[in-house]
């Protein structure tokens, strides 16, 4: 899943569903089914957005 290193948005911290196996899948910031996969995923998410 190489989409994953550039991908804005939620998905990269989630292992809430397998729509990541599609390449042509576009991430999203809100999600009802998240479920995170990393303790600090608040974190990144706010860093990755003061950097747009």
């Amino acid at each position: 899943m190489k989409q994953l290193k550039d991908m804005p948005g939620i998905c990269k911290y989630c292992a809430g569903c397998l729509r990541l196996e599609d390449e042509n899948f576009r991430s999203v910031y809100r999600c009802k089914d998240f479920e995170a996969n990393q303790v600090n995923w608040r974190e990144l998410i706010e860093e990755e957005l003061t950097k747009r």
